[in-house]
Parts: C-alpha cells; structure tokens; sequence
C-alpha cells in the first residue's frame, strides 16, 4: 500500500514561479525534526515565493524550524543570535505560499524572541541582516571560503542532517555499506566523498548539469545521479539491498566485536545467522578465548531493543527528583532519540 502522507510533510501547491510574496525577506532553515521530504518543501517553497536562503541563521531575518524550546534550538544557533530574528514554524511558509503574501509571524511563532515582540521589527531586523551581511561579506576573501558547496574540503562545506537531496544520499549510502561489507575500501571512500558534495548542494538536484562540476562527481556517480532522477532509484543499490550476501552480513556487522571481515569469514564458512555465530562462539568460550563477542550475542538482542519515550522521561524525572533534593536550580535534557540522558 502506497504511503499517505502526513498533513504536516504534505507537500502543498507552489505560488507561480514569478511570485514574490516574500521579496526582501532571508531564510535560515533547521532542519532538526524536519523529514527529508519536508526540509526539500521548505527550500522548493522559499525559492519559488522569492525568499533568499541563508546557510547560516547571522544572514537571515527569518528562522524556520520545528524546535519550541530555546536550550534545543541554542544546539543548532546561539540566542544571542535567535533572539534577533523571527523564528516560526513551516507552517509559516506554506500558507505564505499558499495564500501568495507575506503573514504576520506572531500566530506561527514556535519560540518568543526580542524581534518577534516589536513593533515593525520584520524592517529592523531585515536591514540589521543587510548590515550583517555587508560587514561579513567584506571580510570574506573569495567565494571559496567557508559554506561555498563547491569546496574541495568537506570541511567547507555545509552539510545539514537532512537535506535536499536526502533520498538520492539514502541510496548512495547503500553502495557505501556494499562496498564496506566488501571490503572495497577506494570504491567505499569514492562514494562517501559524493553523499558529502551531494548533501552540501543547497536545493533540489533536477538535472546532471546541477552536478557536473561538483567535486568527487565523476562520470559513474553522474551516471547513477542520472539513472535516479529518470527512475527515482538506483538499480544496483536495490540489487545490492536486496542479496543475501549483503543481508547476512549486514546482521553479523551488528555483533560488537564482528567486522566486515571477519563477517565474510563467517559467511564462506556458512555461519549466516546469529543462533550460528552463538553455537561457534559457544565452542571458543569453553576453550577460553572470545568472551567478549560471546557475551555480545547474549545481549544482542536487548542492546537492539529500544527504549520507550515514556519510560525514559520516567527515568529523568526519578534522577531529576533526586538531584534536585541535593542541589536546586539545576537543569536537564533528554538527548538523542530517547536512549540517552544527559
């Protein structure tokens, strides 16, 4: 059964590529708790309302993002900042798109903020940006420097966790775990430097042409590009997903202490499942050596098991319970996807 999208990743009709509803107006976008379907939405729809994109939130006037609380939006930019801008919801942006004008922020407002309470701040803050982006503009020696997709260096480029190309990344990343598993180590690097460049591009690749002078693109990644953009898939990474080989050892890589290498030992051996694995490791522990992976496949599959969101807030709450009748005034945040505290 085909997906149905949710009502907040659905993707809603564009304004006419003329629009210019938001004209003057600098976007920054966060992409925490944004998909990679709606984080491409949210650049389609800036582009095509005539809204500039800024890859970093100092340019902007406007910050887009899912965040409501300020110590998880201070992990992505400073409050010094975020208190100078708006910050909104996506859904600011779709019924600005949807409606072809500019909206009052106040009603989409995700976090309250020193610009978002003054009156004509929207003016003010838009030509402290135009400021900001003289005074940095000035200081930056050539279009080389830090953020310019095109950058040899990884390093210099800005890589969001989801970005606009996420899907064509996903099945790049397949041929990256084929090889890994392979043990192909060049093949392996080559496509991990492309899902770099690819992840640094800033919108929608459309056309091979968008790549063609893009570092570490040569002619076979520019061919699987391509190969995407008419089928919407590559064909060797659904291939290489769906082999037995890459499957079983896929599952023995997930055993602490079983690399690539010694999984394919296993897999020549006919050792493919994790029950064979535990009687082989079984047979060494009796004889006093590999403890370790045999204590490993004991805990597989709680190690594997997540944690519930509620169980975790549970545990933070007891220990924040406790610490505070030790010292007051202290503060904590769930961190990673509820199997970490900090």
């Amino acid at each position: 059964m085909p997906r149905i999208p949710s009502p907040s990743t659905s993707p809603c009709p564009t304004p006419p590529p003329e629009s210019q509803a938001l004209s003057g107006i600098t976007l920054h976008i966060i992409d925490a708790k944004l998909d990679p379907k709606e984080t491409g939405e949210m650049y389609t729809l800036a582009q095509s309302t005539g809204a500039k994109l800024s890859r970093v939130p100092q340019l902007a006037s406007v910050l887009i993002t899912r965040l409501t609380m300020r110590r998880r939006l201070e992990r992505h930019v400073s409050w010094d900042v975020a208190n100078t801008k708006h910050i909104v919801s996506p859904e600011w942006l779709r019924t600005c798109a949807q409606q072809n004008k500019l909206l009052p922020f106040s009603q989409f407002q995700t976090i309250k903020t020193a610009a978002g309470s003054r009156r004509g701040s929207l003016a003010r803050t838009t030509m402290d940006t135009i400021q900001d982006s003289v005074s940095i503009g000035a200081s930056r020696p050539d279009h080389k420097s830090s953020g310019d997709h095109e950058h040899p260096l990884s390093t210099h480029r800005h890589s969001p966790l989801f970005c606009p190309n996420q899907e064509l990344c996903l099945e790049l990343a397949t041929l990256v775990k084929a090889r890994f598993l392979e043990g192909e180590f060049n093949s392996e690097l080559s496509y991990s430097r492309a899902i770099a460049t690819v992840k640094a591009y800033p919108k929608k690749i459309e056309d091979t042409r968008d790549t063609r002078n893009l570092p570490y693109i040569g002619p076979k990644i520019q061919k699987l590009i391509e190969e995407y953009l008419k089928t919407g898939n590559i064909a060797e990474a659904r291939k290489a997903a769906a082999s037995e080989r890459f499957q079983v050892l896929s599952l023995l890589t997930q055993v602490h202490g079983v690399g690539a290498a010694k999984a394919r030992e296993h897999y020549a051996a006919g050792r493919r499942s994790l029950e064979d694995l535990r009687k082989f490791y079984r047979a060494k522990v009796e004889a006093g050596t590999h403890l370790g992976i045999a204590a490993a496949l004991e805990l597989h599959d709680e190690l594997n098991t997540t944690i519930p969101r509620e169980e975790v807030e549970a545990i933070a709450n007891g220990v924040f319970g406790e610490l505070s009748a030790v010292q007051l005034g202290c503060e904590y945040t769930i961190c990673g996807d509820g199997e970490t505290l900090q």
